[in-house]
């Protein structure tokens, strides 16, 4: 989907003050790419949640995402590969991952869904994982993979999924007690 682009042409998107503070460090695409096993954990972790309480945050995110990918693509100018040690790891990012369909970044917005998945768990699993999604969040803007506004963006689609979700899982629950009250 990375490379997905209906429109011929996508919006450029332009760095702001907030993205020159922060440096391209190269071996952040390490924590970059834990965004994978960070998903895989959690799912574990979260083994006796109801499927559907687990995936439906996920899949609607991913949905809203993709859609605003299909009707407002955008682009960034990512930095050139400079050689040393993490040149081959940048070079095959550069190839499967394109730098379109920026914003929102679905690495932000899927970390932080996976951070709000923990709400049943202890309080030292929370800690950790809230620490990976802080550092996988961050990545993107030091592997210079998105923008300060594709991480807003992450982060507004993850808390309007997230919100929207017990909200409807609210009113079930009120709908269901109105039902028993009337009985």
């Amino acid at each position: 989907m990375s490379q997905f682009c209906f429109f011929q042409t996508s919006y450029q998107l332009r760095d702001t003050w907030i993205d020159r503070q922060i440096p391209f460090v190269g071996w952040t695409i390490i924590i970059y790419l834990s965004h994978y096993p960070l998903l895989l954990v959690v799912w574990y972790i979260n083994l006796d949640e109801k499927p559907i309480n687990f995936y439906m945050p996920f899949f609607l995110c991913s949905a809203i995402t993709f859609i605003i990918f299909f009707f407002f693509p955008t682009t960034i100018e990512r930095p050139d590969i400079y050689p040393g040690i993490w040149q081959e790891i940048y070079s095959i990012l550069y190839t499967l991952d394109k730098p379109v369909n920026c914003l929102p970044s679905l690495h932000v917005s899927l970390a932080l869904l996976a951070g709000l998945s923990l709400r049943k768990q202890g309080l030292v699993k929370k800690i950790f994982i809230w620490i990976w999604v802080f550092f996988v969040s961050f990545s993107t803007l030091t592997t210079k993979q998105h923008l300060f506004i594709d991480v807003l963006g992450g982060m507004l689609i993850s808390c309007f999924v997230f919100t929207f979700l017990m909200f409807l899982k609210k009113m079930k629950k009120m709908s269901r007690a109105s039902r028993i009250v009337l009985k």
